[in-house]
């Protein structure tokens, strides 16, 4: 690894309000209790363990909720919170880029949806190239993965989020699996998100659109790496499926 664990930043994007799950549960996606412990609070605990302690959170839907969650922990850790107001009409893109604008340094990124091994980030941190996405097992049927497609060089070329594969303009590339949302940067690589971003953003229609779509642009001109995970201990939670399959996860798996 190129960095100290201990010298990253965490960026965890929890702003949006989970429209897609709002039949099931009101709460912040985040405040998920799995188990016996919320989505935030398994990431925290995860970070605490192996060092991470430098974050900066994008606040949004239910803030006052997540801030509650967060003065629990505030002595173990530098928590720097950011808030995306717009966060019914401005996407996860957007709040990207209101942390890098904070940040000075390395970041890993992270959605707060996500329930992970703590081995699978470990190995990603020690193991993974400079400037990488952690991809994982997936299927390119699956319209509402984020599908990581790859060229010939083996670096990452686009990324496909809510829609097929299978058209002609994706021919030459080849699918390789899911990214889970969790993203290593450099700190050079960092700032040429954060510039990308804000060419994106400038276009008023992209403002709604997730981090999938502004990393397409940042491929155009820079180059990302991938980390493939051959774990299956993870899940994103979109929908209550997804929160039944993460509780069946956690047991079986002990995480």
């Amino acid at each position: 690894m190129d960095q100290k664990i201990n010298n990253f930043n965490v960026v965890l994007l929890v702003a949006g309000s989970g429209k897609r799950i709002s039949n099931f549960s009101k709460k912040p996606k985040c405040l998920l209790k799995i188990g016996q412990k919320t989505i935030l609070e398994r990431n925290l605990n995860i970070w605490k363990n192996i060092g991470l302690k430098n974050i900066f959170i994008v606040l949004g839907y239910k803030s006052k909720s997540v801030e509650k969650e967060l003065k629990k922990v505030k002595k173990k850790f530098k928590i720097r919170k950011i808030y995306n107001k717009n966060y019914n009409n401005y996407g996860n893109s957007f709040s990207l880029f209101l942390a890098l604008k904070k940040i000075s340094g390395p970041v890993v990124i992270f959605d707060g949806d996500l329930i992970y091994d703590k081995k699978i980030l470990l190995s990603f941190l020690y193991k993974s190239p400079p400037n990488s996405i952690l991809t994982g097992p997936g299927k390119s049927s699956d319209i509402e993965c984020a599908k990581v497609l790859i060229g010939k060089d083996k670096s990452i070329k686009k990324i496909v989020d809510k829609e097929s594969i299978s058209n002609k303009k994706y021919i030459g590339l080849k699918f390789l699996g899911e990214a889970l949302g969790i993203i290593k940067l450099s700190s050079r690589h960092a700032q040429k998100l954060r510039n990308s971003l804000k060419d994106f953003l400038s276009v008023k229609e992209n403002l709604e659109l997730n981090w999938e779509k502004a990393f397409n642009h940042f491929l155009l001109r820079n180059k990302l790496n991938y980390y493939f995970t051959k774990s299956k201990k993870w899940i994103e939670i979109d929908l209550k499926k997804d929160f039944i399959k993460a509780l069946k996860i956690i047991k079986k798996h002990n995480i």
